[in-house]
């Protein structure tokens, strides 16, 4: 997941809402006017630790800084700082996204263009991804942690074979393949397909294997900017700038059904549930969905705009994010709590996989 301006991680117990941890990307800079962005937050796969990546995107461009916690400590377990990156025309930008392997033994650290593999226990960089000439937009690992796939403002996608190069002892990677993408990438659950998302309102899956194209998803008008598969691997879910969620079927690729969203296009998220429901806001909406059928099942107001969503490991729970953070109840759109203020802007929300703990990442204003 992304996260949001303002350099704080707050971490708050699900039942409850009460704040039990808050994380600086650095504390001396956070007291600044101009705190660092949070540009990516993730659990660890088992839920104990926290990693995040924070940058000032666009005031000084001091480069970007990388940690993770234990949640229940607050024990600074891993830290990384990196220089801005210089492009041309002499723009210094850096962006930066995060992932733990599967197994929770490797740390995948998007820096601008690269991508760095980290041994997480020992604290070790085991290996660099060079290829893309631009920033990288999302990266993910395939669930069985063996390879990385990554997505850049480059306008390509690629797949690199980690494990692979980390029983050779190489230090440095080039791609397996590389086929056309642009700011998201996502696996089959079963790790065969691989789907990119595309400025031309295309979507492709390709096979994960080989870089062949199985078949593309058409239909938008505007970029896509999300590509999701369900968990269950039934459906594949894109999101665009034309203001509309699409289901497909995963293969030969025929499009189930539009949801058609009256809203800013960077205001649209979507969740999803194992048991097939899905999940879309509007501006101050939250509406449920069948995704079987297409059919609108329930929806309530909120209060804010929101901009980030989840649903609890569990599906009886809705996280929402916006003015301010919000838990419901997803049978009866009820709220169970509203966070404090000092949560902020909260554009970034995760649960643990347990679901007992959320994430938001924002300005923290105590």
């Amino acid at each position: 997941m992304t996260g949001s301006r303002g350099g704080a991680v707050v971490v708050w117990d699900a039942a409850t809402g009460k704040a039990q941890h808050t994380f600086y990307a650095n504390a001396k800079q956070y007291l600044t006017d101009h705190p660092l962005d949070v540009t990516s937050v993730n659990f660890s796969p088992d839920g104990s630790q926290v990693a995040m990546v924070a940058t000032d995107l666009f005031v000084k461009c001091q480069g970007m800084e990388v940690k993770v916690w234990k949640v229940a400590t607050g024990e600074v377990t891993f830290t990384l700082s990196l220089p801005p990156y210089l492009f041309a025309l002499g723009i210094r930008l850096t962006l930066g996204h995060v992932a733990f392997s599967p197994d929770g033994s490797l740390l995948a650290v998007g820096y601008s263009s690269d991508v760095k593999i980290w041994d997480f226990a020992n604290k070790r960089k085991l290996l660099t991804l060079t290829g893309h000439n631009r920033v990288i937009a999302d990266l993910v690992f395939s669930p069985d942690g063996k390879r990385l796939a990554t997505v850049s403002d480059d306008g390509t996608a690629k797949m690199w074979y980690v494990s692979l190069a980390l029983s050779l002892g190489v230090t440095t990677l080039h791609e397996q393949f590389t086929v056309p993408g642009r700011y998201s990438v996502a696996f089959s659950p079963d790790g065969k397909r691989l789907a990119t998302a595309s400025d031309d309102g295309t979507t492709n899956v390709w096979s994960a294997a080989t870089g062949a194209l199985l078949f593309t998803l058409p239909g938008h008008i505007g970029s896509v900017r999300g590509v999701e598969f369900s968990p269950n691997g039934t459906q594949i879910v894109t999101v665009s700038t034309d203001k509309t969620v699409r289901l497909w079927e995963p293969s030969p690729g025929k499009e189930l059904f539009t949801l058609n969203l009256i809203l800013r296009p960077r205001l649209l998220r979507i969740a999803q549930m194992e048991n097939g429901s899905s999940l879309s806001t509007k501006e101050g909406t939250v509406a449920i969905w069948d995704a079987i059928t297409g059919q609108q099942l329930s929806s309530f107001s909120t209060p804010d705009i929101s901009t980030a969503i989840m649903y609890s490991p569990d599906g009886s729970r809705i996280a929402t994010g916006g003015g301010s953070g919000r838990v419901w109840d997803a049978a009866t759109g009820k709220e169970i709590y509203k966070l404090p203020d000092r949560a902020g802007f909260d554009d970034g929300l995760t649960f643990s996989p347990d679901g007992t703990l959320l994430v938001t990442a924002g300005v923290d204003r105590k």
